[in-house]
């Protein structure tokens, strides 16, 4: 099916989309969701850590996190190893501020390239990363513009790595990137919220902005017909379920080490960041809390869990869930100065917090009041390297992530070993 014509879902057609925006955060209903949406989500994540388990080659296997989100940066530099390179041009869309995206290590390992960032604080932040070792652009890119940009910061006919994470068109933009180049590898973000097998493409638009919902992208099945037709093969999806690598047909043909086409449901990965909602939720109800730092150790945690094995594996997405109550005089909620979240984080045993851990890992939907209760689930990755941790979980805040004492947050030994063989 062209990517022109894949159909797009509509709120009456999804029906846990409808099923979300008919509840308020914090009902019994709405806990009911959450916790439906965790076992959809711990169904998947156990079926592919069987696969990962049985395949010493298997591409998850190597996730490790220097700059990228999660364990992008191990993946990518596997694939490049099996495929080889040539010009190590890269080139991002949605760069962010350089401090965090699929192509900094390329950059810091003497890549050369072109970042593109719509967010001008943004694009400012990632030319200072950059200086001259790559060309930053400030532009909304769009489909029928992208050729151009391209050409302005002369990106050679074919790159070896192009990444794209715009959060809207990205399987647009790709089509508008085969027009005038064939990258040799393609890193894209995929919407997660639409497991295999369902095709769904949001509606091409060229100004579009992403809302904060679940109405980005495309699907990974989506995904795969598009890379299919341009000549490309799935290879395998980041374990935090955001990003699909693909390999152009005729290089991994001749990949040193295998790059075997993978079928999107035996690639796909779940949301790990938010298995609440198995994906970005259906409304933006996060809302502006105005809790004082120093007012977050009154709140009380209860019912911490890891939602996984005893023993984890290096870089496995992990599912937790926790009980909190507001026993303080404010609201709590996700954004602004007194914003806070549910999160993870490993500290090696013995050592004192805070740990390694990811601001979005639980994030609050509406308000939760003083005296209410509220049921939070969220989600995290095990730590890169094996070892004994302490898994703290509870709720924190910005920048200095969970209170180091009190009864904020649960401690959870962990063993965290490498994959077998």
């Amino acid at each position: 099916m062209s990517a022109a014509a894949f159909p797009y879902a509509s709120l009456e057609a999804s029906a846990d989309v409808s099923a979300e925006m008919a509840v308020r955060p914090g009902s019994p209903a709405h806990d009911h969701l959450l916790r439906r949406n965790l076992r959809r989500t711990l169904t998947w994540q156990r079926r592919q850590l069987r696969a990962v388990l049985a395949d010493p080659l298997h591409l998850n296997r190597f996730e490790r996190r220097r700059f990228s989100q999660t364990g992008e940066d191990g993946m990518l530099a596997e694939i490049l190893r099996r495929a080889g390179e040539t010009n190590r041009c890269f080139v991002e869309m949605g760069s962010g501020d350089g401090s965090e995206n699929c192509t900094r290590a390329l950059l810091e390992a003497g890549w050369h390239g072109c970042w593109i960032e719509a967010e001008p604080r943004y694009a400012e932040a990632a030319e200072a990363v950059a200086g001259e070792r790559a060309v930053v652009l400030r532009a909304l890119v769009d489909r029928d513009g992208v050729a151009g940009l391209l050409d302005s910061a002369g990106v050679p006919a074919e790159p070896d790595v192009v990444s794209v994470d715009v959060d809207g068109n990205d399987h647009w933009l790709w089509l508008g990137i085969a027009r005038t180049r064939r990258p040799r590898v393609v890193v894209i973000e995929y919407n997660a919220r639409f497991p295999p097998p369902v095709r769904w493409a949001l509606p091409y638009r060229s100004d579009r902005e992403w809302d904060g919902s679940y109405r980005h992208g495309a699907s990974l099945a989506a995904m795969a017909d598009l890379g299919a037709e341009l000549g490309y093969r799935l290879v395998g999806c980041g374990s935090f379920g955001a990003n699909a690598f693909f390999v152009r047909e005729d290089v991994a043909a001749r990949a040193a080490r295998r790059l075997p086409a993978v079928a999107p449901e035996d690639a796909y990965w779940p949301a790990a960041w938010d298995p609440g909602h198995f994906g970005h939720p259906a409304l933006d109800l996060f809302r502006n809390g105005s809790l004082a730092p120093g007012e977050i150790e009154q709140v009380v945690v209860t019912d911490a869990v890891l939602h996984t094995d005893p023993m984890l594996r290096v870089g496995q997405p992990v599912a937790f869930s926790l009980s909190i109550e507001n026993r303080t005089r404010n609201t709590i909620a996700a954004g602004g100065p007194g914003g806070a979240f549910a999160m993870c984080d490993w500290v090696p045993a013995g050592q004192p917090g805070p740990g390694d851990w990811f601001r979005w890992g639980g994030r609050i939907q509406g308000v939760i009041r003083p005296g209410e209760r509220r049921l939070l689930i969220g989600g995290w990755r095990a730590p890169d390297q094996p070892g004994e941790y302490v898994a703290r979980v509870g709720l924190g805040q910005e920048p200095g992530g969970l209170p180091s004492t009190g009864t904020t947050c649960h401690e959870i030994p962990v063993s965290v070993r490498s994959w077998p063989g």
